[in-house]
C-alpha cells in the first residue's frame, strides 16, 4: 500500500494543485453529465461508448490490453493486474483500485474535487519505506481514491489496442 507523497527536487513529481480557489471546471461553461478520455489507439464499439455515457458512477472505464497483451491495464483492488480469464465471464460493474485511462467516464465534480492537474507523476512512499514511481494514469485515480471516490470496470467493455497490431477485442 502506498502512503506518503514524497517532496522532491524534480518539479514534476510533487503533487500540486495549479487551480485558483473558486476557479470551476471549463470556467463554468459547461453542463457536461461525463467527461470521456479516449486514447487514440482504442478501437471501440458504439455500444462501448453508450455504456460509459449512462452509467451513473462516479468513474468507469473498460477493460483492454498494454502491448503485452498478457494481462488486462485493470487494477484489481487487491493491486495485482487482473487476467482476462478473470473478467471474461463476468456480466456486472465491479469495483478496482485503477486501470489504464485508454476509455474512462468521469463526472465533472470529481475532476473539481480532484483539482489541476489531473495527470502528473508522482514518487510514494511505501509501508516499508521505499518509493514507487506512479505514472499520470494511476495518479488520477490515486487522486480519486483519496477524495473518496470509487473507481469501476464495466467487463462488458472490451476494447481493442492498437499497437503493431490491435491487441484483444476487435481485432
Amino acid at each position: 500500500m502506498l502512503v506518503n507523497p514524497i517532496a522532491t527536487d524534480n518539479a514534476n513529481t510533487r503533487l500540486r494543485n495549479f487551480r485558483r480557489p473558486g476557479k470551476q471546471l471549463f470556467d463554468g461553461g459547461s453542463s457536461a453529465t461525463r467527461i470521456i478520455f479516449i486514447d487514440s489507439d482504442m478501437v471501440w464499439r458504439t455500444e462501448d461508448m453508450e455504456k460509459l455515457l449512462h452509467t451513473d458512477l462516479d468513474i468507469v472505464c473498460g477493460a483492454y490490453f498494454p502491448e503485452s497483451g498478457e494481462q488486462t491495464c485493470i487494477l484489481g483492488k487487491d493491486g495485482i493486474f487482473i487476467d482476462y480469464s478473470q473478467i471474461q465471464e463476468k456480466q456486472e460493474i465491479f469495483e478496482i483500485m485503477g486501470a489504464g485511462m485508454g476509455f474512462v467516464s468521469v463526472k465533472p465534480e470529481v475532476l473539481e474535487k480532484i483539482g489541476f492537474p489531473w495527470f502528473n507523476t508522482l514518487y510514494l512512499e511505501d509501508e516499508s519505506g521505499g518509493t514507487q514511481f506512479i505514472g499520470e494514469d494511476s495518479f488520477f485515480f490515486f487522486r480519486a481514491e483519496q477524495e473518496g471516490y470509487k473507481i469501476h470496470c464495466d467487463p462488458t467493455i472490451i476494447l481493442g489496442h492498437e499497437k503493431k497490431k490491435v491487441i484483444g477485442a476487435h481485432a
